[in-house]
């Protein structure tokens, strides 16, 4: 940055706070009024901003999906915790069917004709 470029820089910003201890002297109630104003107008602005520009970001849905994931496991974990406090109970065995199966081997030179 050039050093008249930041001279003037300062030179706003001074002004800014002669105007801002101004209006302060002056009227109080109404400073703090435009005060409410600009930070309710400002908070839409970011909500929106961050709404529509923000919402296709591919690292944000990067990231909700590892909150999900990451969720999910936690929920998963708390699970087996809780299961180790209880005693666990085994499935009964299932009986083996007594059903066998035979390959019929066909004629395997043979082709259809389609």
């Amino acid at each position: 940055m050039k050093k008249g470029a930041k001279w003037a820089i300062y030179g706003i910003f001074l002004l800014a706070l002669i105007g801002l201890a101004s209006s302060l002297s002056g009227s109080s109630g109404r400073w703090m009024n435009h005060l409410l104003a600009l930070i309710f107008i400002g908070g839409i602005l970011f909500f929106l901003v961050r709404y529509f520009l923000l919402r296709n970001d591919p690292k944000r849905k990067e990231m909700a999906a590892f909150r999900k994931a990451a969720r999910l496991s936690r929920k998963r974990f708390e699970n087996r915790r809780e299961m180790k406090g209880r005693k666990m109970k085994r499935p009964p065995l299932r009986k083996k069917s007594g059903v066998r199966l035979t390959v019929i081997e066909g004629k395997k030179g043979k082709r259809e004709n389609l």
